[in-house]
């Protein structure tokens, strides 16, 4: 707790959320239980997190039998839009650490969807490219991804998914400290 003489940074509205907090929980009128969130619903990072969270189980549940998640998605199509990308360069563009990439990769080309190969370039390099199996199911994926997306954002016009879309982009432009490249509609 800071000292009462230092001012909050922090605005009005949650301080009085704050200050507020109940540490009981409560029942609704329907009985479910109600749990005090405090000031998380006015943080960001509460609902990524949970939207997040929401977006994998409607993914995995919109695509039975798929045995992906949105993560390995993101991976093949990263690699099939870029062929001979370096594992460094891959990890970037997923915003995940050198340990995390090994395993991801690893992860997919234990499942035949791509494959790491010396550099014809610079054989101390290893580049990243689909294989066959990889390249067909980029085809299945794109029909798939674009149909959850719209079942997920049903709830949203098209201008508030597209708003929402292009926030999403600026945020983390500003956090990544690099511009975040909008397709350029090639297949």
């Amino acid at each position: 707790m800071p000292h009462p003489s230092v001012k909050s940074s922090l605005p009005a509205k949650v301080v009085a959320a704050k200050k507020s907090t109940r540490t009981s929980i409560s029942q609704t009128s329907s009985g479910m239980t109600k749990v005090d969130l405090d000031f998380l619903p006015s943080t960001i990072g509460y609902f990524l997190r949970r939207l997040q969270q929401a977006y994998k189980e409607h993914f995995l549940a919109s695509t039975p039998g798929l045995d992906m998640a949105p993560k390995d998605v993101s991976a093949l199509f990263i690699v099939a839009r870029n062929a001979g990308i370096s594992p460094t360069q891959f990890g970037s563009a997923m915003g995940i650490d050198g340990a995390t990439t090994s395993l991801l990769l690893a992860a997919l080309e234990r499942r035949g969807l791509l494959k790491r190969e010396k550099s014809v370039i610079d054989g101390r390099s290893r580049i990243i490219s689909l294989t066959k199996d990889g390249a067909a199911m980029i085809m299945k994926l794109r029909r798939t991804v674009a149909s959850v997306d719209g079942q997920f954002t049903a709830g949203l016009s098209e201008s508030d998914r597209a708003r929402l879309l292009d926030l999403m982009a600026r945020l983390l432009a500003e956090r990544a400290g690099e511009l975040v490249m909008k397709s350029s509609g090639r297949d």
